[in-house]
């Protein structure tokens, strides 16, 4: 299988993409929780420490924060895009990507009990460790789904945190939190998936609708 980072991955999509692409959240409900101890238990506070924690090892959303790049893609999808609707539309995408995956968290938070949540919690700066190491590796690594022990990324990490690694994504309990974080996870039949390319798509139909949006070409009853 081709291995492509997110950025070739994303100029793939330039050349291929140009139907309508998927909402986003219309709701801004994600804001800072004031600390406190009746907050610290929360639905609401789990899903923003979960949410900050998963954007740390999130690769595709550390990319993300190269605006020089997503400046550029920006005008090869729109290129009569002014200074400030390019501005509109990175903050836009940035906005509704932690809007989005704050939802999503807050729904987990609610469904599953403390201490899956706790769980994941305490494996997220792990997750970041070596999602890190993947990132600036001078080569594009990737994990293969047919045979995990021999996936180019893992040789780039230490072999414990190889076997770590390996064993999480191997967990059950683990396998919706790894989709949010770029890494393979199971699915329901218990077999191995890679879902980077799909949350490749995701973030390019963000930025595609923020785009639209910011230069007004969206529908006539968005939201500003």
């Amino acid at each position: 299988m081709p291995k492509f980072s997110f950025r070739e991955l994303l100029i793939i999509l330039l050349l291929v993409v140009s139907a309508p692409v998927f909402a986003t959240s219309n709701t801004d409900s994600l804001s800072i929780l004031t600390l406190n101890p009746e907050s610290i238990e929360t639905p609401e506070y789990k899903a923003e420490v979960l949410l900050n924690k998963v954007l740390l090892a999130d690769p595709i959303y550390i990319e993300m924060q190269d605006r020089e790049f997503l400046k550029d893609t920006i005008l090869t999808i729109h290129k009569e895009s002014s200074a400030s609707e390019v501005e509109c539309a990175i903050n836009t995408t940035f906005k509704n990507y932690r809007q989005n995956l704050y939802n999503i968290l807050l729904s987990y938070t609610k469904e599953y009990p403390k201490e899956a949540i706790d769980l994941w919690l305490n494996t997220l700066d792990f997750l970041a460790q070596v999602n890190a190491k993947i990132i600036n590796d001078p080569e594009v690594v990737d994990f293969n789904i047919n045979n995990l022990p021999a996936s180019s990324a893992l040789t780039v990490m230490t072999n414990s945190e190889s076997l770590k690694l390996q064993s999480i994504i191997l967990d059950p309990r683990f396998s919706k939190l790894l989709v949010l974080v770029g890494l393979p996870t199971l699915d329901k039949n218990r077999d191995l998936i890679n879902m980077f390319r799909l949350s490749t798509l995701y973030s390019f139909a963000l930025l595609q609708a923020a785009t639209d949006e910011c230069s007004g070409n969206s529908a006539p009853n968005k939201q500003i």
